[in-house]
């Protein structure tokens, strides 16, 4: 401790700025006692492998085939009323839902989409034969002026 305590020795510099006499740095060396660390895993393990390069995923086109065409089913079912508009949708959404479901990862919505058609077009079709009913029965009840 008695190092650390010293004045610094000026007298030895030639210089007019004194520069401190500091105490020698202790030479650290690595010591490991003995100790070799142990580059192998522990039993059981596997050391691990490297990682393969993947293929690149390729978009796969028919799911936009499915998503259209529940979309479709969809609109067809709401819009089944108009007649038109719901029968056109319903056999446009039928049509990409049987393109969609030859695709493997679109495949339920494609079901949803054929199936929403098929419920759009029947019910565009019910809706028109009870308006053809209707019209023919109310003919022979008209008011007469």
């Amino acid at each position: 401790m008695s190092d650390f305590n010293q004045t610094p020795d000026v007298s030895q510099n030639n210089n007019n700025n004194p520069q401190p006499n500091y105490p020698p740095q202790p030479n650290y060396q690595q010591n490991n006692n003995g100790y070799q660390p142990n580059t192998q895993p522990p039993a059981g393990y596997q050391p691990m492998q490297p990682l393969q390069p993947q293929q690149p995923m390729q978009p796969d086109d028919k799911k936009g085939l499915a998503i259209t065409s529940l979309v479709l089913g969809i609109v067809s079912v709401l819009l089944c009323c108009t007649l038109w508009i719901g029968g056109i949708c319903g056999i446009a959404g039928l049509i990409t839902g049987i393109m969609g479901m030859k695709s493997t990862t679109g495949k339920g919505m494609a079901i949803g989409g054929v199936i929403c058609s098929v419920v759009g077009i029947l019910a565009a079709l019910v809706i028109l034969i009870l308006g053809i009913i209707g019209l023919s029965l109310a003919d022979g009840y008209g008011y007469y002026y």
